[in-house]
């Protein structure tokens, strides 16, 4: 069986926390991970953003095990910027995923993170807010189209 190629992604900036919400749905490809760095890319250089949350909870990253050289290049391109990034995940295979590509990012100075809880994300990344506004947070991301 074929899996749909098509994704949304959300996002949201929480200026009050310095927080930004990159939450994705549907099937995520390299082409997407090309097109939603350029957006992220964007509002770290534009925004005062100390916190990133990606949300991979509603979509399907297999896709994401193929190319970690071609992200972890792309990632390196955000330099003088620091911020700390988590990742929100809701099973083991995303979680070993992330597990993989965090662990190579570390060399790229940034602190990234990764759970499948949001009291677990609120404790890592230290935020001084509730997981019900967390929640909220998240739930008011909209859509973004990737160009």
């Amino acid at each position: 069986m074929q899996r749909q190629r098509l994704v949304t992604l959300q996002s949201i900036i929480s200026e009050r926390y310095q927080l930004l919400i990159l939450k994705w749905l549907g099937v995520w490809t390299e082409d997407d991970f090309t097109k939603g760095f350029l957006f992220f890319k964007q509002i770290l250089f534009e925004n005062n953003i100390k916190y990133v949350i990606t949300d991979f909870r509603e979509t399907d990253i297999h896709d994401f095990l193929l190319n970690f050289d071609t992200y972890i290049q792309q990632k390196s391109e955000i330099k003088n910027l620091e911020y700390k990034h988590l990742y929100l995940v809701d099973n083991p295979h995303k979680l070993v995923n992330v597990h993989r590509y965090a662990d190579l990012l570390k060399k790229l100075n940034t602190e990234y993170f990764y759970c499948t809880t949001l009291i677990k994300a609120i404790e890592l990344l230290q935020l001084k807010i509730d997981e019900e506004q967390l929640n909220r947070i998240i739930q008011s991301a909209h859509p973004i189209k990737l160009t």
